[in-house]
């Protein structure tokens, strides 16, 4: 799609609120351009007077989410934890329209489907638009096999530990106590499967970014390794939660982590 560019930097039209300082929802993010609407988008960044002046749709593209094809991935719910038949529906749609515009643009489109702590699907960027769309068809909540239930990441917990010791915890209290706990069981601990997983997946993308779906609900706990990972590697995250109340809880969730951008869908 053509990208409108600006003559400067400004912020986009929304109310721009924020949590957990870096963590923004798009609606408050640095507006790095312009470009056509793709099917999927949501109508959120829609930029109704330019689409007016040019009489086709253009939505607000935010600073660090233009470049190269995305590695998009769909994080399935637990059956006993799916939204109603109707907002799941709208979840698939929008995922197909985000693979779709990814494809259309960019002529292929890394695809990993999950569900907690476990990858269902991977397709390699190589894979063709019949391969892509027939994992599709197939997305719906499923039986999950593996939870990770707020597992504590090696580096999150030394990250902690060192806050503790920073803000002086006095001997016997409270914060020395937690330091100790925390030392004991997450500080040196060694990476899930899954975690392990996710990183060759990333590698093997060729992406330059994660475009994640999820619809919120249940356990988290794998949203936050897949962010980490990225992270890790140096890949801007979008995640686009289900809902007000599920961008919200994704961005509770990662308000510590900087790179990542929360949308609602």
């Amino acid at each position: 799609p053509q990208a409108l560019p600006l003559s400067g930097r400004g912020k986009g039209h929304g109310s721009g609120d924020e949590e957990g300082g870096s963590l923004r929802l798009l609606r408050g993010q640095e507006t790095r351009g312009y470009r056509e609407y793709i099917s999927g988008d949501s109508l959120d960044l829609v930029d109704w007077k330019l689409s007016a002046k040019y009489g086709e749709m253009y939505v607000r593209e935010a600073e660090g989410l233009s470049g190269g094809r995305p590695f998009i991935v769909v994080d399935l719910p637990d059956r006993h934890d799916a939204p109603e038949r109707d907002a799941f529906d709208r979840y698939a749609l929008a995922v197909n329209g985000a693979v779709q515009g990814s494809f259309t643009k960019f002529g292929s489109c890394p695809l990993m489907i999950l569900s907690g702590g476990d990858i269902v699907t991977y397709i390699p960027p190589g894979a063709g638009e019949k391969e892509l769309f027939q994992t599709l068809a197939g997305i719906r909540p499923v039986e999950r096999s593996v939870h990770l239930y707020r597992y504590l990441d090696p580096a999150m917990a030394r990250a902690r530990i060192r806050a503790l010791k920073r803000e002086g915890a006095d001997p016997g209290g409270f914060g020395e106590s937690l330091s100790r706990t925390l030392s004991a069981f997450g500080g040196d601990g060694v990476p899930v499967i899954f975690r392990q997983q996710v990183a060759r997946a990333m590698r093997s993308s060729g992406a330059a970014s994660v475009l994640l779906y999820t619809t919120a609900l249940g356990d988290l706990s794998h949203i936050v390794q897949v962010v980490q990972e990225a992270q890790r590697q140096g890949m801007h995250v979008t995640v686009r939660a289900s809902g007000p109340s599920g961008a919200g809880a994704v961005g509770r969730m990662l308000a510590a982590h900087e790179a990542a951008t929360v949308e609602e869908v």
